[in-house]
């Protein structure tokens, strides 16, 4: 997992995020995601629910939600990830998923 800032403004950051294999179960304590896939295919587990992802397709992850990617693809998969608010410092605290 490798996270590139991109900018962030008064209400919101952008980042480019790039998975070669799978992100542990986590959530964001204060911050809400919207993640759009740029290239390669995945799973996003959200809370009870599985959405498989290509390229184009974008999910919305509350703060508080457990949640993590896997990557299906045979290459790296990359998302835009807007949070909100701007993400200064890191958020992520393991959850538990089962």
């Amino acid at each position: 997992l490798r996270a590139i800032a991109l900018g962030h403004g008064d209400h919101l950051s952008l980042h480019v995020v790039r998975i070669r294999d799978r992100e542990a179960p986590h959530v964001h304590a204060r911050h809400d995601l919207a993640v759009t896939l740029l290239d390669g295919e995945g799973e996003l587990h959200l809370a009870d629910r599985v959405a498989h992802m290509r390229p184009g397709d974008s999910a919305f992850v509350p703060a508080q939600v457990a949640h993590y990617f896997v990557n299906t693809g045979r290459g790296e998969a990359v998302a835009i990830v807007t949070f909100a608010p701007p993400l200064t410092a890191p958020d992520t605290v393991p959850a538990r998923v089962e």
